[in-house]
């Protein structure tokens, strides 16, 4: 058999959106033409097989001459001529995602004239291009007028990034009509003007001292006195809706006999700990002697509060099941399940036990009481995700989905 070169050339179809695809050829049997082709703004990559062979065949099994893909894999061609002589060839694809540029202001973009504005740049980026005549990823602005400040940047993979934001310049003097900063754990917040004006109008035409917003941002407000003073003043409003508090354990489920330990942990990220136990950290070792809710209440770094509630059920375990059910007494199947599990107790005796069913952070989501024979327990209600199902002290993973 002898081999053949010049076998497959590499033709790449752009589909734009914001990812950055490149190719790379792995030299197998040394015929691509290029050892590596990089683009931006691709979604998708076809692979086209040099023509004039009577077969081909993909790592996938399909047989034809071009290959759409957009997963960052090696894919592997083997082509025959009508001679019956084949070849086999391999390429590389690599996606990724595009940098995002971002930028940061020290103030309000609402200035009166004379003001400077400090903007800053996220880096990671080779370069970055202003139309402002700056350079680097920092420039101190003095504008005179309203101005549209367009930034490019440069990122290692030679793929561009682009922002443009507006900074406002009023004929006007800054005065303290608002707070610096309002930071808010809810979904809207009440801003409230200082007194003494008789005119309130804010940026988007809207009169009066008090505005309620729903929305992140900047809110800039113009008041003038009753000598026809005008005075700006702008505000930044942060609304957080909280950090999630997540809960882990061990034992997980939180099932115990009377004597054993349990340690929980909490996600990080929070600044301080209340638990109803008297520990204080995101770590707690619980020595608890009956069944428990222990509450747990955490503040973020944003002064934002959240609660969770854990339960721990404790057991006697006197009248523990002695052999585990799930090697014979009871089968339960399919696994993973879709809607319906369904049960085959072989055992009068696990037919008097209880089946619960914890979610991954040791919750109880499902109890059901066991009976003697086939039966079937409806889990539609339950996402699909992994669970832990238990009969007394023993148990095995559930995965539904």
């Amino acid at each position: 058999m002898r081999s053949i070169f010049h076998l497959i050339t590499l033709v790449l179809s752009i589909n734009l959106m914001a990812e950055n695809k490149a190719v790379q050829t792995h030299d197998s049997c040394n015929i691509i033409f290029e050892d590596s082709i990089s683009k931006c703004d691709l979604d998708s990559v076809i692979l086209e097989a040099k023509s004039g062979f009577s077969d081909y065949e993909w790592d996938n099994g399909s047989t034809s001459r071009l290959r759409w893909v957009k997963e960052t894999d090696w894919y592997y061609i083997t082509a025959e001529n009508s001679q019956g002589d084949t070849c086999r060839d391999s390429v590389f694809v690599e996606i990724n995602e595009s940098r995002e540029l971002r930028y940061d202001l020290n103030k309000s973009p609402y200035l009166c004239k004379g003001d400077s504005i400090v903007v800053e740049l996220n880096d990671g980026f080779l370069s970055y291009w202003w139309n402002t005549g700056h350079r680097g990823d920092r420039a101190v602005l003095y504008p005179s007028s309203d101005q549209t400040v367009v930034v490019e940047a440069l990122d290692s993979n030679g793929c561009e990034a682009r922002i443009e934001f507006k900074i406002f310049v009023d004929d006007c003097d800054s005065c303290d009509l608002l707070p610096e900063e309002i930071i808010k754990c809810a979904d809207s917040v009440v801003i409230e003007a200082e007194n003494g004006f008789e005119v309130y109008e804010w940026y988007d035409g809207t009169r009066g001292r008090i505005r309620w917003v729903d929305e992140s941002g900047w809110y800039k407000l113009d008041a003038e006195d009753s000598n026809g003073n005008l005075c700006t003043d702008s505000v930044y409003v942060d609304l957080n809706s909280g950090k999630e508090l997540r809960i882990w354990s061990n034992p997980s489920p939180a099932e115990l006999c009377i004597g054993d330990s349990i340690v929980i942990e909490l996600s990080g990220g929070f600044r301080e700990y209340w638990w109803s136990t008297g520990h204080r950290s995101d770590r707690a070792v619980l020595y608890p002697t009956g069944d428990t809710v222990v509450v747990i209440e955490a503040v973020d770094s944003n002064g934002c509060e959240t609660r969770r509630e854990f339960e721990i059920e404790v057991d006697s375990c006197t009248a523990a099941i002695m052999e585990d059910p799930f090697d014979g007494a009871l089968r339960f199947y399919p696994n993973p399940v879709k809607n319906h599990l369904h049960l085959s107790v072989k055992s009068k005796h696990i037919a008097e036990q209880t089946l619960k069913i914890y979610n991954v952070y040791g919750k109880k989501v499902l109890e059901y009481q066991i009976t003697f024979g086939d039966q079937t327990i409806d889990l539609s209600t339950l996402t699909n995700t992994m669970f832990f199902i238990k009969i007394g002290p023993y148990g095995r993973t559930l995965l539904k989905g």
